[in-house]
């Protein structure tokens, strides 16, 4: 068995114990462990998912400094989504073999089976040679559960189980199904911006919850753009991120990227 086979079987033991948080903050609900948890949700799905792994690492749409593909990618690894080389892999499969039977995220045949499974299926590394050369990211993907257990173990040592469930497994819960959704629903319902060769769509509710990964037809439509907005109320929250970033904290934005959306 490869490592990466044996990460992304971990990778869905993991996930089966954050889905079981659930019961947890059903029993336990704490105002401010919910508090806690919408806002790590929002570093995990927004800066580590939609800004980093896909923006940044899977399209290069922008330049982020190395401080800050650091701190993304750690949001990003504790939101137990997978290594960023085994995320970048897949999504990129993805992009290429879209809505065709090689599509690793392909929900026309079994949508429930492509939204719980496709944790277990092993990313072609191929399509992230470049990060698997980098010493941070190899180092991820080589430590990637230790990492997860080292942060969970300090939770628990400083604030017990709700710290663990908190500020970890029960985020963790809600960005796998916000972004696992968008991935998948996002080619099965919704409305078209653009005819794209694929059924890629956008779908508004989740355009929100997710900071503008839902906006996924326009996404489809020019993957090289940091914005997924095309129409005025398609808001998204990762793109006026980037744009701070490019504003104060050294991001920076292409000069064009021709056809993008606004």
């Amino acid at each position: 068995m490869t490592r990466t086979r044996v990460l992304q079987v971990l990778l869905g033991l993991g996930q089966m114990a954050a889905h079981a948080s659930v019961i947890y903050v059903i029993f336990q609900f704490q105002t401010w462990g919910l508090a806690a948890a919408l806002l790590m949700y929002f570093m995990m799905t927004s800066l580590g998912v939609s800004v980093t792994a896909h923006r940044f690492l899977t399209h290069r749409s922008f330049q982020l400094p190395r401080a800050f593909e650091i701190l993304g990618s750690v949001f990003f690894t504790l939101s137990m989504q997978g290594s960023t080389i085994a995320w970048v892999a897949m999504h990129r499969e993805h992009h290429r073999y879209s809505d065709h039977p090689r599509d690793p995220h392909c929900p026309r045949e079994n949508w429930l089976a492509t939204h719980f499974l496709s944790m277990f299926y092993e990313p072609k590394i191929k399509y992230s040679v470049q990060l698997v050369r980098d010493p941070f990211h190899a180092f991820i993907h080589r430590h990637y559960w230790t990492l997860n257990l080292a942060y969970a173990v300090a939770l628990f040592l400083l604030m017990g189980w709700a710290g663990v469930v908190y500020l970890h497994l029960f985020p963790a819960f809600l960005c796998w199904h916000a972004i696992g959704v968008a991935k998948t629903m996002a080619h099965m319902t919704g409305y078209r911006n653009f005819a794209t060769g694929d059924n890629s769509r956008n779908i508004p509710v989740l355009g929100y919850l997710t900071f503008g990964e839902a906006w996924h037809n326009n996404h489809h439509a020019h993957p090289l753009s940091y914005s997924f907005s095309h129409r005025f109320h398609e808001v998204d929250i990762s793109a006026l991120l980037i744009r701070f970033g490019a504003k104060f904290l050294g991001f920076t934005l292409p000069e064009r990227v021709p056809n993008a959306p606004k």
